[in-house]
């Protein structure tokens, strides 16, 4: 006999339940026929016609066993990203296979670089490929996404499935600005971020010997920074060689596309942006006019090209990007950074950081009218998707309180207040100071489809005063002329 499949084998199966039940149900009828022939009255012959009678057995509809769901998607290769399948004693064997053998859904995960994600994701969409059920897409391009109705409602299948979200505990201003787009909920948060979130090294902030060699040249006492003028003070004091070891008091972030983030941080926090458009991130007012051509921003761009003229940061010069500030620090030679909080999970852990267990967090004060930014790689459902019910349920398990804090405790930045508030997360230094900077005013980054665009042409302009090419205000002006070229094109001028 030749070797049935696992399909054969149940239609074999189903066949001889049936057929068998037939031949068993034939069997005790004619043996009561038997019977009843023995002690009958005889009649009388008579010649009739054979008459054949067949009888067909009735169809029968099994219904086939559920088929597995298996759930697709992509997101960035930042670090939050990796927690969904690492396997940690509070995560055993990672999330993802947790929910698989709980449900027997298995859901795959692309990790992309920043450029690939956002240009295949727009193909998929754009085609309206079912390939991938789930992304997620960087608030800082959410212009280029929510208007397009690419995604499905969070609301819409929350009522559908019966399964609360609880979209009210979540980090509001990150949903709300984020991820809401004509009122319905399109994305929700992977993780609280927030900027600029800095970190340094402890054990040279408490040196006694370099703090009293800082305070008789600053004539303040060595501590992390108060002020932005702090940090290019202490950029300058930290690039050098210390016990036989050449180290740099930060990394800036200088490449195209990158660099404008420099400029952002200072400018925000030190309040250029007052009477700007809050969904614009202060960048231009209510009628798009560009704002950041003003004397803060002089100032701004004037303290970025001095730490980098006088080489007051790590070296790569124009083509330091962001995954260079991370990996610089890591590095253990860079004394203080600054960067987006999703930057930071693992710096702790010594299988991957120099730095671990030395690090210390802190929140930069603001000036008058300042403000921190918040951002988040948000999470989205394709509408065009094969399982959008299955891909909201797993989401759903995924961004529970249950696995936020449980992920928020392996390096995660929590998406929950309740997260953020219980007192396991708390003991971590990083969750204290994020929640203390998440409290603080903060903008989200633009919601402007132009801002790719505008951000690129000014990240150019920030090099040309760097590199000299350029006066500090000259590169503004341009800027400025540059962005109301594009937002006129764009049909907001």
């Amino acid at each position: 006999m030749k070797n049935l499949s696992e399909t054969e084998k149940m239609s074999r199966r189903r066949f001889t339940k049936y057929v068998g039940g037939a031949i068993a149900v034939a069997a005790v009828a004619a043996a009561g026929y038997g019977a009843y022939e023995m002690t009958k009255p005889q009649p009388t012959a008579t010649v009739t016609p054979t008459q054949i009678v067949t009888t067909t057995q009735p169809a029968t509809t099994v219904a086939p066993p559920p088929a597995a769901v298996s759930l697709r998607g992509m997101t960035t290769s930042d670090p939050n990203f990796y927690l969904w399948d690492k396997d940690t004693p509070i995560t055993p064997g990672g999330l993802l296979n947790e929910y698989a053998k709980k449900t027997g859904t298995t859901v795959a995960l692309e990790r992309l670089d920043w450029g690939t994600l956002y240009e295949k994701s727009r193909l998929e969409l754009q085609s309206q490929s079912p390939t991938y059920d789930y992304m997620c897409y960087d608030a800082y391009v959410r212009g280029s996404y929510l208007p397009n109705n690419w995604f499905m409602s969070w609301e819409e299948l929350e009522s559908k499935t019966g399964l609360p979200m609880d979209f009210a505990g979540m980090t509001q201003k990150i949903v709300r600005d984020c991820g809401t787009y004509e009122g319905k909920i399109m994305g929700v948060p992977s993780g609280s971020f927030f900027s600029p979130y800095f970190i340094y090294r402890r054990s040279l902030f408490e040196d006694p010997k370099l703090k009293d060699e800082f305070e008789k040249k600053f004539r303040h006492p060595l501590s992390p920074p108060n002020s932005w003028q702090e940090v290019t003070e202490l950029s300058e004091f930290f690039t050098r060689e210390i016990s036989g070891k050449q180290w740099y008091g930060i990394s800036l972030l200088m490449a195209p596309d990158s660099s404008s983030d420099e400029f952002y941080f200072r400018w925000l926090n030190m309040g250029g942006g007052k009477g700007g458009r809050h969904a614009s991130m202060y960048i231009t007012d209510e009628n798009y006019e560009p704002l950041i051509n003003n004397d803060i921003g002089v100032e701004a761009l004037k303290n970025i090209v001095e730490i980098f003229q006088n080489k007051w940061c790590a070296p790569g010069g124009t083509e330091v990007a962001w995954v260079d500030i991370t990996s610089n620090y890591f590095a253990g030679d860079v004394a203080m950074g600054y960067m987006w909080s999703c930057a930071w999970p693992g710096v702790d852990d010594p299988a991957v950081s120099k730095a671990a267990g030395d690090n210390g967090f802190h929140t930069l004060p603001l000036a008058p009218d300042g403000v921190n930014c918040h951002s988040s790689l948000m999470m989205a459902i394709n509408r065009f998707g094969r399982h959008p019910e299955e891909t909201y349920k797993f989401l759903q398990w995924l961004l529970s309180p249950e696995q936020d804090k449980r992920m928020a405790l392996i390096g995660n930045n929590p998406i929950r207040t309740s997260t953020f508030q219980d007192p396991e997360v708390q003991a971590n230094p990083m969750n204290a100071n994020l929640w203390k900077m998440a409290q603080l005013p903060s903008v989200p980054q633009p919601d402007l489809p132009e801002f790719g665009e505008m951000n690129y042409e000014f990240s150019l302009e920030i090099q040309n005063a760097a590199l000299g090419k350029k006066k500090v205000e000259q590169a503004l002006d341009d800027t400025e002329a540059k962005w109301r070229e594009i937002l006129k094109k764009a049909g907001r001028l």
